[in-house]
């Protein structure tokens, strides 16, 4: 099956995806038009946590949408942080393996890492009480409001967009990517691979230092932080 793609999205490469310079609309471009809105609905409605290749599915329409808006320079900007670039480029990665984005994370990213506690989606879909697991929750202003969300196909972000904002972890399991990480374990990836990972490749908005999943800060002389803010 052959895709679409229409200018300026025909030049991007995959790297272009997780350095958010891939022309990839934000939210805020979403909500400018009634259509993009009620996509973005649509999106949400689809939400479902039971079938991986439902949701591989759903990426590929996600993406076919995304790649054929009639955009100029100001709404499809190279170089905006947006909150579908990384579904965009997981989405090719599926189609090129074959392979659902569950499967491509367990087999070159949880299992190597023994990070058997990662998943996709909320942390549980269990509704009973006491939590099994901590619940999403909303936040009023300044935090004064703390409501707990019920666990479903809901309470995360759409189920097609788990690469951008999606991946539960232990703490254990979380230390175990993040030890790899730190000490860029070269029988995980090679020197240039963690290079690529590691190392700003754009710099976002003029104000700072981006590699694929973090902001790279270099203010202190001594040391390289890699941080990302929020979700």
């Amino acid at each position: 099956e052959s895709i679409t793609v229409l200018s300026p999205f025909t030049d991007a490469t995959l790297l272009d995806l997780f350095l958010h310079s891939g022309h990839i609309l934000d939210f805020d471009q979403v909500m400018q038009t009634e259509e993009l809105m009620e996509w973005y609905d649509q999106v949400w409605a689809a939400s479902q946590w039971d079938m991986p290749e439902e949701n591989m599915q759903q990426r590929m329409e996600l993406t076919k949408f995304l790649v054929n808006i009639d955009c100029g320079d100001e709404m499809c900007q190279e170089g905006r942080y947006s909150k579908f670039t990384y579904t965009v480029a997981v989405a090719m990665l599926e189609k090129f393996t074959g392979k659902s984005f569950d499967v491509l994370l367990n087999d070159y990213v949880f299992g190597p890492l023994n990070a058997p506690d990662c998943g996709l989606g909320p942390n549980t879909l269990d509704q009973s009480l006491p939590p099994l697991q901590p619940w999403s929750h909303f936040s009023g202003p300044w935090g004064v409001y703390d409501i707990p969300v019920l666990p479903g196909n809901q309470s995360n972000m759409p189920s097609s967009m788990t690469p951008d904002d999606g991946i539960h972890c232990s703490m254990e399991s979380w230390k175990n990517i993040l030890s790899a990480h730190l000490i860029k374990n070269e029988t995980f990836l090679t020197e240039k691979s963690w290079s690529i990972l590691q190392d700003p490749g754009v710099n976002l908005y003029d104000a700072f230092d981006y590699a694929p999943g973090f902001i790279v800060d270099t203010s202190n002389p001594f040391v390289t932080v890699l941080q990302h803010p929020g979700g």
